[in-house]
């Protein structure tokens, strides 16, 4: 399976985390207790678009753990070949968030046209192939209290709160015999 190459090592992961839990005024002393380096499956796809300018197409990713995290990634993502040890093996089949990923592009384009930047149409949506999307995870304590802070591997953004549900997934059906999802 392949995967992007993460940007961050563990000790700028670690920075990022340390300044992220700086923020806010109102907050309670937080402590950084470790990170990881972890790997998501992600269904990849490729969205053929139109435009009055030529044709392109579009790269969306769905997470294959729940099926409900989609997002548009870089067209110039670089995946390698290299062995990527995921923290759970795809639970959700290509074809059953295909609808999703195609509805996203849509309402993409859509958003774009609102707003006068782009009159693109979706022409449609083909499964590519699974990728291992690396993350890294920030084990926060505040108090008594544990959390968690997920950061995307490759841009070292911090991710919301749906990707934060697809890692706590993720770790908890760890054990889960694999899936074969031959499409």
């Amino acid at each position: 399976m392949r995967s992007p190459i993460p940007r961050l090592d563990s000790e700028g992961a670690a920075g990022r985390f340390q300044s992220l839990l700086r923020r806010g005024l109102w907050r309670r002393a937080k402590r950084l207790r470790r990170v990881e380096l972890v790997y998501l499956p992600f269904h990849l796809f490729l969205c053929p678009v139109w435009n009055p300018d030529g044709e392109g197409v579009v790269s969306i990713a769905a997470d294959a753990v729940t099926g409900e995290m989609i997002a548009s990634i870089d067209d110039r993502l670089e995946l390698t070949a290299r062995r990527a040890e995921l923290v759970c093996a795809p639970r959700v089949s290509p074809s059953s968030v295909r609808e999703k990923v195609l509805d996203h592009a849509r309402w993409s384009c859509l958003e774009k046209r609102m707003f006068g930047l782009s009159s693109a149409q979706v022409l449609g949506c083909q499964y590519r192939e699974t990728i291992a999307y690396p993350f890294w995870i920030g084990y926060v304590e505040s108090g008594k209290l544990l959390d968690i802070h997920v950061l995307d591997g490759v841009s070292g953004q911090e991710t919301g709160a749906k990707l934060k549900r697809v890692v706590l997934t993720a770790m908890l059906c760890a054990e889960e015999k694999p899936k074969d999802f031959a499409e």
